[in-house]
């Protein structure tokens, strides 16, 4: 059942998706190619557009996603769902899992269309397609010295946590007791009580969590970082050491508490809802 209703999320909003996936190429292609007949300072705009196109191409498969969400669990197709005989648990994962696959799909087109446009506008200037290639090689290696794995796994749970806020806040927001504020106004509410929350306890955990990731050439572990169990920010801040190559891990330890939460009062409300069938 579970990849039955992840094929749903699928035929459900493939169009939707493909179609802004098929916009938003056609335009940064059509840009590309256009920018190189250019001079300065169009061919510099152009580029800018470029990079406006796709971060707004982020930011509007964000949206379908909420709103698909909200549709399919309280809006017009809330009560198919909700009519389900399966466990709301289920429910819950079949959609977070098919969300956090789509997101990380528009992240690497994000990524893709950046690197095209740089392409590109580094074309445009004269730069041969070996030299470009040599750069990004260059690039590759010098990465080696810096956290990539760090970075990756905090973009990872970036996506994952962001996931299931929404999903949070649409659900919870649609609890009964906020039945009375209406199946929009909920959400709101819910939405800016947990980021004040959120942001208060991110604050706490960055400085005052222990764990601290240092990373330059003579670092002593791979890649050349390393990893500190003991100390925390605050504690360099009080000794008044430097703090500018130091990734505080309290990162982690908030995301996966958010993600924890998020998870759990998302699939208890859901569970309520569906065991009153």
């Amino acid at each position: 059942m579970f990849t039955t209703l992840m094929k749903y999320e699928w035929i459900a909003t493939r169009r939707m998706f493909g179609f802004i996936a098929g916009i938003s190429w056609l335009i940064v292609a059509c840009i590309g190619v256009f920018q190189t007949f250019m001079f300065e300072p169009l061919s510099s705009l152009i580029f800018g557009i470029s990079l406006v196109v796709s971060i707004g191409t982020t930011f509007v498969c964000s949206v379908v996603f909420v709103y698909e969400y909200f549709q399919s669990m309280y809006g017009r197709r809330g009560y198919f769902t909700h009519s389900l005989p399966v466990k709301g648990r289920t429910i819950v994962a079949a959609k977070t899992v098919y969300y956090i696959i789509v997101m990380l799909v528009v992240a690497v087109t994000f990524i893709l269309q950046m690197g095209f446009a740089i392409l590109m506008y580094q074309w445009d200037r004269g730069v041969s397609i070996s030299t470009m290639l040599s750069s990004l090689s260059d690039i590759f290696v010098a990465a080696n010295a810096l956290p990539i794995t760090f970075i990756t796994i905090i973009v990872l749970l970036g996506i994952i946590e962001g996931v299931l806020f929404w999903e949070f806040a649409i659900t919870v927001g649609n609890r009964p007791m906020f039945a009375q504020l209406g199946k929009v106004v909920g959400p709101i509410i819910v939405v800016a009580v947990t980021q004040i929350v959120t942001q208060i306890v991110s604050v706490i955990m960055i400085v005052f969590a222990p764990g601290i990731l240092t990373f330059n050439e003579s670092a002593q572990g791979a890649g050349g970082w390393s990893v500190n169990w003991t100390i925390s920010i605050s504690s360099k801040l009080m000794a008044s050491q430097p703090t500018d190559a130091m990734v505080p891990l309290g990162i982690f330890i908030a995301l996966l508490l958010y993600i924890v939460f998020f998870w759990w009062a998302t699939v208890r409300s859901v569970e309520r809802a569906t065991s009153l069938r």
